[in-house]
């Protein structure tokens, strides 16, 4: 009896998903209609199913007027611009610089709609890069990465440079 009820449980869960699946990818195609500079308006969201999201409200009044926009420059503020309610990383857990232990700051967002400039589009069985933001945070000190082993004299080509270690934070829709 138990089971049955985890069934029925198990279903429900995955018909709510595929709805929300409809509902996305139905969103999405609007989204590329807008995009091409066809006329869109609510009245085509309106079939949707609409669960109150303040955080993606105010995402999607944000980015509104720059639908290009694929990079947000932060330079330390806090919060960042969050996609929804979930996923989202407290400026507490974000760990500290490996090099100096300093704090990390915000220092950019990568944004969704760079997967449509980059016309990422998943095909059935295949994997895509998916995000609803991606938040880099960096060295508030931008202290000095290691630098390289020096070239032996006899080398041709000059020593790679040395990269930092950044905590990137991926936030996602589903």
């Amino acid at each position: 009896e138990e089971e049955d009820v985890e069934d029925e449980d198990e279903e429900e869960r995955a018909a709510e998903i595929a709805e929300q699946n409809r509902a996305l990818l139905e969103m999405h195609r609007r989204q590329v209609r807008q995009f091409k500079g066809e006329n869109i308006t609510d009245e085509d969201f309106s079939h949707l199913p609409h669960k109150p999201d303040a955080a993606f409200d105010h995402f999607q009044a944000s980015v509104r007027p720059y639908p290009d926009q694929v990079i947000r420059y932060y330079h330390g503020s806090w919060p960042p611009l969050w996609a929804c309610e979930r996923d989202r990383v407290r400026e507490e857990d974000v760990p500290v610089c490996p090099r100096c232990l300093g704090p990390r700051r915000l220092e950019f967002q990568v944004m969704p709609q760079l997967l449509h400039f980059l016309e990422v589009e998943r095909k059935s069985g295949e994997s895509a890069p998916d995000w609803a933001s991606l938040s880099v945070f960096t060295c508030a000190r931008s202290c000095a990465a290691p630098a390289p082993a020096p070239a032996p004299a006899n080398a041709a080509t000059l020593p790679p440079p040395a990269y930092a270690e950044e905590f990137v934070w991926r936030q996602t829709f589903a």
